[in-house]
């Protein structure tokens, strides 16, 4: 484990910053304080809400300032990360700009990629073919890569539902790990039966690990899943990684549960985190 000065593990965070409700980075810096890391941060962007339920969000995009940011970082020789998190970029440009800092530092720990682009089937509004492509690239430089169903179809380019067969998923999985091949796969948002959860593939062999299914759509899930991989993989690097999926899977589950119980006028602003930081504490 890479330690900063202060003899903390250290985490870089590289995803946008929702300026209303708890989503995005905010949920990532509040996983890593809970989990005694040491935080640093990249925002790609700045919005001024999600971008479901609130209509059009004012955006800010961060390329130049992350340009100067890194390069005084590097002046200062503070770049000494134990896991570097990449999620929400919204730009090609930013892929890009992001692909370049991973390829040039070696000093970026585990890098986690969570390739938000895409849900329930569709692309998200205002991405082109054009970002699919960066991202394909992007998620090769990866040591973990954590993209949902519908981004895992994207990627790959084989039709997949959240409910597909393990054959497919495999399938999927294995074409993945050919433009990507020194990352773990971790698909999120399979459905099997009552259940909804991960599968993976290690050493030959697909993974599931999954929660009871709770009806609605709630938003943050996937960034919340990243953030406490994160954790979890920074803390307790000699753990099994099924140990890591069953542990940050439970996180997620009581997050869920405890944000279904609010009206949908509440979720908007993102998952309720009560819960979900009293389990992480229990570890940390």
């Amino acid at each position: 484990m890479k330690l900063n000065n202060s003899g903390m593990a250290q985490s870089l965070i590289i995803q946008d910053l929702t300026a209303l409700g708890q989503l995005s980075m905010t949920t990532a810096i509040s996983m890593n304080q809970i989990s005694n890391i040491n935080t640093a941060v990249l925002p790609t962007q700045l919005l001024s809400t999600q971008t479901e339920g609130f209509g059009e969000p004012q955006r800010s995009h961060m390329d130049e300032w992350i340009k100067r940011t890194w390069q005084h970082w590097d002046e200062l020789g503070v770049n000494n990360f134990s896991s570097t998190l990449v999620g929400y970029l919204g730009s090609s440009e930013l892929v890009e700009l992001v692909e370049n800092l991973i390829l040039n530092h070696n000093n970026l720990g585990t890098v986690i990629v969570d390739p938000v682009m895409a849900d329930q089937g569709s692309l998200y509004p205002g991405f082109k073919d054009s970002y699919v492509n960066g991202m394909r690239k992007l998620v090769s430089f990866s040591d973990f890569t954590v993209p949902n169903v519908t981004e895992l179809s994207l990627l790959t380019e084989i039709s997949l539902e959240s409910d597909d067969t393990d054959e497919n998923l495999e399938k999927a999985i294995l074409k993945c790990t050919r433009f990507a091949p020194q990352s773990q796969v971790i698909v999120t948002g399979v459905k099997r039966g009552s259940q909804v959860g991960c599968i993976w593939l290690e050493e030959g062999k697909l993974h599931w690990q999954g929660q009871t299914a709770i009806e609605g759509h709630y938003f943050g899930t996937g960034d919340l899943f990243s953030a406490v991989l994160n954790a979890y993989l920074v803390n307790f690097p000699d753990s099994s990684l099924e140990h890591l999926i069953v542990q940050t899977t439970a996180v997620v589950q009581a997050a869920v549960e405890e944000t279904s119980r609010m009206s949908f006028e509440q979720q908007k602003f993102g998952l309720k985190l009560q819960n979900a930081a009293t389990m992480l504490l229990r570890d940390f």
